[in-house]
């Protein structure tokens, strides 16, 4: 967890920060540091603080592979955090913390939506082609949904093509229901297979 701090939960059981405020701090951290909707299955394992903590979570269904390629598997953002979080109020030690953080339990759904406006309010609302595969974790799923038509630029110059981030949060949107769009290649093979 580096650059991220432990939970805090006595200062949310002191009653010196509200725990809807210490929840948006934390998942405010987390974003900071992976500015992206999608993360890693490697970085997912060091949010959550080991792999067997992340395989329980998996294996208890909480932890849901979003897209799988060949190259890596991704998750939402927004899960990783409800896991991260859910396994550090279940190892918190004083009672007392955990019954002051029963009236803040979130869903992943709800993390989900504070990570979407989270990126909102830290990522331009235009976004240069350049900086696209890094928010889309990996450079093969920008390139599939630019080539499928998905991903379509806003405006073109001699040297600078630029997307609108609304564009881009449809397109992973998009992406989490239909799933990666095919190769060209691949397209190909399966309309001769039909």
């Amino acid at each position: 967890m580096i650059g991220i701090q432990p939970f805090e939960g006595s200062a949310c059981a002191a009653g010196r920060e509200p725990p809807q405020e210490l929840l948006h701090r934390r998942v405010a951290a987390v974003v900071a540091q992976y500015p992206r909707r999608w993360i890693r299955a490697a970085e997912a394992r060091t949010l959550v603080t080991s792999r067997r903590i992340y395989d329980g979570f998996r294996q208890a269904g909480r932890l849901t592979a979003i897209i799988r390629t060949s190259r890596c598997t991704l998750y939402r953002l927004g899960d990783v955090v409800a896991c991260m979080l859910h396994h550090e109020h279940c190892v918190s030690p004083d009672d007392d913390v955990g019954r002051k953080l029963e009236g803040c339990q979130n869903s992943a759904k709800e993390i989900n939506v504070l990570v979407s406006e989270l990126l909102r309010e830290k990522i331009n609302p235009w976004v240069r082609a350049t900086a696209l595969p890094a928010l889309f974790t990996s450079r093969q799923i920008y390139l599939r949904c630019r080539r499928a038509g998905w991903l379509i630029p806003r405006k073109a110059a001699h040297r600078c093509v630029i997307y609108s981030f609304e564009d881009v949060l449809a397109c992973w949107h998009r992406v989490e229901r239909e799933g990666v769009p095919l190769s060209r290649g691949r397209r190909s093979s399966n309309t001769l297979v039909k």
